[in-house]
């Protein structure tokens, strides 16, 4: 784009002095680009109306003139234009605003001698260089000089001269564009001033906040570690309950909603055969008992229930379960559901049958019939509640042993313990009293209805045979309590040996 913007009515006046370039006339100014192509301006034509701001030219015949003027040559000549028409024309080439300029008239047009032409295009164009020249002179003083100092000013302050401003004395738009620059350098640098003082206040928070972050880091890696060590000894604490304690949840109706290994293990059913199932609808005993009605109105009553059961399996294992059963209502006390927890102790329970049983009969041991025997006796003492002993052991039983071996014997002791809790009632207590002496505890009972008793186990044991066991008898002694425990055992074992003494294998009451 031509640097410069012609004044056409200045230009058309000028003309105009000189008669003009007739109807053809044009004044056509021009530039080079940096792509090469001719930028031509038309700022002058006979017509002042007819202005054409900017055209390309092409580099051929059309732009010959042109192309010279802008090489730095002058001279005149015929031309063709960028019309195609054939036209008189005189070119020079303005270093100042680095211009080629071209008057022409089209040949056509012409009627005086080309000498006259000549001579006025040639002075024409002397005169519109002049005009140029001192356009030119009034723009670099007054245009291009403050242009200079401005954006020198502007190059300085840019590259970190922060004290640069721009000086420019003429009072037009230069001055004002020089003072909206240093106007602007100034709030810039008091910005700088403030962002400065930010920075360094936020480069001091940064230094803190970091110091504190890092802080935070550490604390939070090392309560991550320790959340981490919890939740593992967590799940390891959830799977040894899993494991060990016996715990199921229900909703309201009953339908499973969790229910531990252990209880799985007890009821002897896979936990996946469970969940989501409604217990009323299990074959299972133990959901049966403890939906017994007894423990469903004691739930309603008092919201818990609290009991032993003795269950065994599908796969015939028998366990003992001490059970809290809690009911679980929400904020408005409505039921949502029930838990039970159970603690499996089969153990233990062992454990005190073990204390309490003879190993080799399953009969009550010895420890147990004397503290049964304390029981009846504060019974007896503070209700007269009375009760009878039958004590008896095996004829000639060391000679079973002898003939037989003490496999046999054994064998024996075991048939007779199995036949004698036959032949008892519930409310009986049965044990082996030691060797192959046994001794049977009669609650509420009188002297005669033992005496009875004993006659029925004599008959049933001296009647009982059993494959690859020798036939055996026993002798019985009864005694009923009368003043301590040491007079009735004595009374019974009297008895037993008078019975001994009368040929065996015979009952003998203590009166």
């Amino acid at each position: 784009m031509l640097a410069f913007q012609f004044n056409s009515e200045t230009l058309f006046s000028l003309v105009s002095s000189y008669n003009g370039l007739g109807k053809t006339g044009e004044l056509v100014a021009g530039e080079l680009a940096d792509n090469g192509d001719i930028i031509a301006a038309i700022p002058l034509k006979y017509d002042p109306q007819a202005v054409d701001n900017q055209r390309k030219l092409n580099k051929g015949n059309e732009a010959m003139g042109m192309l010279k003027a802008i090489k730095g040559q002058s001279g005149k000549g015929i031309i063709v234009d960028y019309r195609g028409v054939n036209a008189l024309a005189a070119w020079t080439y303005v270093p100042q605003l680095k211009w080629g300029l071209v008057v022409k008239t089209d040949l056509s047009e012409l009627q005086e001698p080309a000498q006259q032409k000549t001579q006025q295009l040639i002075g024409l164009v002397l005169a519109i260089g002049v005009l140029i020249a001192l356009l030119s002179a009034l723009a670099a003083r007054f245009i291009s000089t403050p242009i200079q100092q401005l954006l020198a000013a502007m190059q300085d302050y840019t590259q970190g001269q922060r004290n640069r401003r721009a000086r420019i004395h003429s009072n037009n738009e230069m001055h004002i564009l020089g003072t909206a620059f240093n106007t602007m350098a100034n709030q810039i640098d008091q910005q700088m001033t403030e962002l400065s003082t930010q920075a360094q206040y936020i480069q001091t928070q940064s230094g803190q906040i970091e110091s504190m972050n890092n802080e935070l880091l550490r604390t939070v890696s090392q309560r991550t570690l320790e959340l981490k060590k919890a939740n593992a000894e967590l799940n390891e604490n959830l799977q040894i309950v899993d494991d060990h304690v016996v715990l199921a949840r229900t909703d309201q109706h009953g339908t499973l909603q969790y229910i531990s290994h252990a209880f799985c293990r007890i009821i002897g059913v896979q936990k996946d055969q469970l969940l989501g199932k409604n217990i009323a609808q299990l074959d299972i005993p133990l959901v049966h008992q403890v939906q017994s009605q007894a423990i469903q109105t004691t739930l309603l009553q008092t919201g818990q229930w609290q009991g032993q059961i003795e269950y065994t399996n599908v796969k015939n294992q028998t366990f003992w379960l001490t059970i809290i059963i809690n009911t679980i209502t929400d904020a408005q006390g409505e039921l949502t559901g029930f838990t039970a927890l159970g603690d499996d102790t089969t153990y233990q329970k062992r454990l005190e049958q073990w204390a309490i049983t003879d190993q080799l009969t399953r009969l009550y041991n010895r420890h147990h019939l004397t503290q049964v025997l304390n029981t009846e006796e504060q019974r007896m003492q503070r209700y007269a509640q009375p009760f009878c002993l039958i004590m008896f052991d095996i004829d000639h039983f060391k000679q079973v042993n002898d003939q037989h071996g003490h496999a046999v014997g054994d064998k024996v002791l075991i048939e007779i313990a199995q036949l004698m809790q036959q032949h008892s009632r519930e409310t009986d207590v049965c044990g082996r009293w030691g060797g192959e002496e046994f001794l049977c505890i009669l609650s509420s009972t009188q002297l005669d209805d033992a005496a009875l008793a004993a006659e029925n186990l004599r008959k049933a044991l001296a009647n009982h045979t059993a494959p690859n066991l020798p036939a055996i008898t026993c002798s019985f002694g009864v005694a009923q309590y009368q003043t301590n425990l040491a007079q009735c055992l004595k009374a019974a074992d009297d008895a037993l040996y008078k019975a001994k003494h009368n040929g065996r294998n015979k009952v003998c009451a203590a009166l």
